[in-house]
């Protein structure tokens, strides 16, 4: 796991996928940022939530990213996703 400044952890699932589909850090912290929430988020562990959220970017291609909403009001981006299969 890798910590990024802003109270956010990459788990090494999601760094293997970013890797694999070409989306760096930097895409990911926009898609947080100013992205939309995809549905309701939904219970993880106790006082946890895990939820999806999304934005295009590069060009038109739509990234989602699955976070889980820590206790300690940290995200764990769990993995990183393209929305609109090619």
């Amino acid at each position: 796991m890798a910590n990024v400044p802003g109270g956010v952890t990459f788990g090494n699932h999601a760094r293997e996928r970013m890797h694999e589909r070409e989306i760096d850090d930097v895409d990911v912290l926009r898609v947080l940022r100013s992205g939309y929430l995809s549905g309701n988020p939904d219970p993880a562990e106790p006082g946890e939530w895990k939820c999806k959220v999304t934005k295009p970017i590069k060009g038109a291609r739509i990234v989602g990213v699955v976070v889980i909403i820590l206790r300690s009001k940290r995200l764990f981006v769990k993995t990183v996703e393209w929305e609109d299969l090619r």
